[in-house]
């Protein structure tokens, strides 16, 4: 039984790579704000692998809604190293052009 289990985990896990790769395919035709953006599951080891960070956006709407911890919180989820803190209030667009390129979404209409 342990060795079905093992056999599906090994399944499942070989699977993330096509999940992500689908998930951002379907999120650059997005056409709108609106329309709902598919999950992209994290794709480096850990114990989030092939799960979909909490927090992420449902729209391109939302992520540009997004608040600077919010993104950051998300881009740490994925393993992407977040734009550097700084006072210069253009720190939460930076992130979030991170995040919207992590994601293949376009972030203009």
């Amino acid at each position: 039984m342990q060795n079905l289990q093992q056999q599906v985990q090994q399944l499942r896990d070989g699977l993330v790579p096509y999940l992500v790769a689908a998930a951002r395919a379907h999120n650059s035709a997005i056409l709108d704000a609106e329309s709902p953006l598919l999950g992209v599951p994290v794709a480096v080891q850990g114990p989030a692998f092939g799960q979909v960070p909490m927090g992420f956006p449902e729209t391109r709407a939302a992520l540009l809604d997004m608040t600077g911890e919010q993104l950051n919180d998300i881009l740490c989820s994925y393993g992407v190293l977040p734009s550097p803190i700084d006072h210069d209030p253009g720190y939460v667009d930076r992130r979030m052009r991170q995040l919207a390129s992590h994601l293949r979404v376009p972030l203009a209409e």
